[in-house]
Formats: structure tokens, sequence, C-alpha cells
């Protein structure tokens, strides 16, 4: 049985062996995808982690906590705009969905401008972990919403589906931008 740590360094040889370019597919893991698949070890959903950071690598837990709020809040935005897509059944719980995903949207939205902002701006790191939250909980109201419902038809296993990526990334960036913070407290200035 491999460990968390294990298997996310052959999710990393897989992606690296696949890749279209002879000269990263020869090449053994680097620096760079070590240093990802050791910040990702401990989040929650290590493997969707590493997804997040296939096209960058962050330098300091500054970056990690930037690129997975960017990532946590584009897939709340594509949950939310799938609620704006074609028709769908007017019930009470997708009307529900549509008001508590924009509010997710403008909790994580927040937390991006916040930590692209300037240091005494980032050192306000309790605001963002609380904003990372509401919108966490909002994600959740709406799943169970959506899991009340009678007779859930494709469109809301569809969307469930977007808001627990969603959830699940948010939840990733909530544990970096709580390291970010606990490094803070620390002293360290990354």
């Amino acid at each position: 049985m491999l460990s968390g740590a294990e298997n996310l360094l052959a999710i990393l040889i897989v992606l690296a062996c696949a890749s279209p370019y002879p000269s990263h597919a020869a090449a053994a893991p680097s620096r760079s995808s070590s240093i990802v698949l050791s910040a990702c070890a401990r989040a929650r959903y290590p493997s969707l982690c590493v997804r997040t950071f296939i096209l960058t690598t962050p330098s300091s837990d500054v970056d990690f906590a930037r690129a997975t709020t960017a990532s946590a809040l584009s897939s709340a935005r594509h949950s939310a705009a799938f609620l704006r897509q074609g028709p769908l059944p007017a019930s009470a719980a997708f009307r529900d969905c549509a008001g508590l995903l924009l509010h997710s949207v403008d909790q994580l939205d927040r937390v991006s401008r916040q930590l692209a902002g300037d240091k005494a701006a980032q050192r306000r790191l309790g605001d963002a972990q609380t904003w990372v939250s509401a919108a966490m909980t909002d994600q959740d109201m709406c799943l169970q919403e959506l899991g009340a419902e009678e007779g859930a038809g494709s469109a809301s296993k569809e969307l469930s589906a977007r808001v627990t990526t969603a959830w699940q990334l948010a939840s990733n960036a909530l544990y970096f931008i709580t390291q970010l913070s606990d490094s803070r407290g620390r002293g360290r200035n990354n």
C-alpha cells in the first residue's frame, strides 16, 4: 500500500512521462515537483492539490495560498455559471444554490484580492480564513439543498459534482492560508 506522499509522487511521475515534450518525458521529478508534492502531502485533497500546480510552481507560502485560492475561486465561478446556463429545474434548491454560490464567489474573491495585496493586507490572514470558511459553508449548504431535492436529475448531479470540487479546492486553499498564517506567527517571512 502506498502512502499519500508516495501516491502523489507516482502521479507526478506519470504526468511527467505523459508529457508531449520529449525532454520533459525523460526527466525525473524535478526539485519543483518535489516542493509541490511535499506541500500538498498534508492538504486534505492532495491529488487535487497537485493538479492545481501542474502549470506553475510556487516559490513561497504566499504563492501556494494565492494559487489554491485562485483555483477555488475559478471552480466556484464555474459552478455559479452552470446555474445560469440553459434551462434548469426551477426548484427552490436551485434558486437557493444560485444565491449561495454567488456569495461563495464573493467571499473567495475577497480572499484573492487580499492575498494579492501588500504585506500589510497579507498579514490580516484571519479575515482570509474566515472568508474561505464562509465560502465553504455556502457551498456545503448548496450541496445539502441539492441532496434534499426529490428525484435529483442529471442537472442536480452535475451541479453537485461541480460544487463538491469547488468545496475541496476551497478546503485546500484554507489549508495553505492557515499554513501561511502559522508561518507568519512564527516570524518567518515567506
